[in-house]
């Protein structure tokens, strides 16, 4: 007979998705950060990504956008967040 198991948070998120993680940042309100350490700057977090603390985790679809940054960082818009 199969149990049924809890999946972690890095489980649950569909293939699409990729795993970021909320970092502070001093010119910007938060930047985000993949599992390479690339950050990126998103335009109005706050309200793509409401509820952001520092090392909160967060699973995007995204796409660059050619602009300059304000950040220092990669600027992304974010396309889709994945809610548990």
């Amino acid at each position: 007979m199969m149990t049924n198991t809890a999946k972690s948070d890095t489980d649950a998120a569909p293939d699409r998705f990729t795993e970021m993680t909320a970092l502070k940042s001093e010119k910007c309100n938060y930047l985000l950060q993949d599992k390479n350490g690339t950050n990126y700057e998103v335009t109005e977090i706050a309200t793509k990504i409401p509820n952001l603390s520092q090392g909160k985790k967060v699973w995007i679809t995204y796409h660059p956008l050619r602009r300059m940054s304000v950040c220092g960082a990669q600027p992304i818009e974010v396309k889709e967040v994945y809610k548990k």
